[in-house]
């Protein structure tokens, strides 16, 4: 069996890191996106359906579709499907791979390490592999920024509801760049 290997400048790696003041224990159940409205300003039952779950919530093999991700990264309207492919709640581990349309595949791990003094830390990378072209030069540099500030503005929307005790509000402008809709319309 012949190939040529053709990955060179289509894959690209962001990882985050920072401390939440809570256990990982209320930190963990979190990452669901039923749970999500509790903690992300804007995200409601309209941005997600759930398509596979013996719970109603994430967990080993569930699968949901978000309408945000795909028009956030690519400024396109369309969905994206995340599939949780590692779910080990007694190890605080849980890796999502999303499919978004026919552009990328987006693998996303998240560890929670315990810290003591009611401290965690939460590991996450991302690595994305484009399916079509890459971005190029400038494009590439600014397709790496939005990936970051997804990654980074999760955290930081986690880290405040988890210390807080209620949501970060998003100011309008980017409420409407994070949580695109799609109207019946299609706009």
């Amino acid at each position: 069996m012949k190939g040529k290997a053709q990955s060179a400048g289509k894959v690209m790696k962001i990882s985050n890191r920072g401390v939440i003041r809570a256990p990982r224990e209320r930190i963990f159940p979190l990452f669901c996106p039923v749970r999500e409205k509790e903690w992300i300003d804007g995200w409601t039952g309209d941005i997600y359906t759930m398509i596979r779950s013996r719970s109603g919530l994430v967990e080993k093999d569930s699968i949901f579709d978000e309408n945000s991700l795909k028009k956030w990264l690519f400024g396109e309207k369309g969905v994206s499907r995340w599939v949780t492919t590692l779910y080990e709640p007694e190890r605080f581990r849980q890796d999502f791979t999303m499919y978004i349309g026919d552009l990328a595949v987006l693998h996303r791990a998240v560890r929670l390490h315990e810290l003591g003094g009611n401290r965690t830390l939460m590991l996450s990378d991302d690595t994305l592999t484009f399916l079509k072209e890459p971005p190029r030069g400038a494009g590439r540099i600014f397709f790496a920024a939005k990936l970051k500030v997804f990654s980074l503005w999760l955290g930081v929307m986690l880290k405040y509801y988890c210390e807080k005790g209620k949501k970060l509000p998003l100011p309008a402008l980017l409420k409407k760049l994070i949580l695109i809709r799609m109207d019946a319309a299609g706009t």
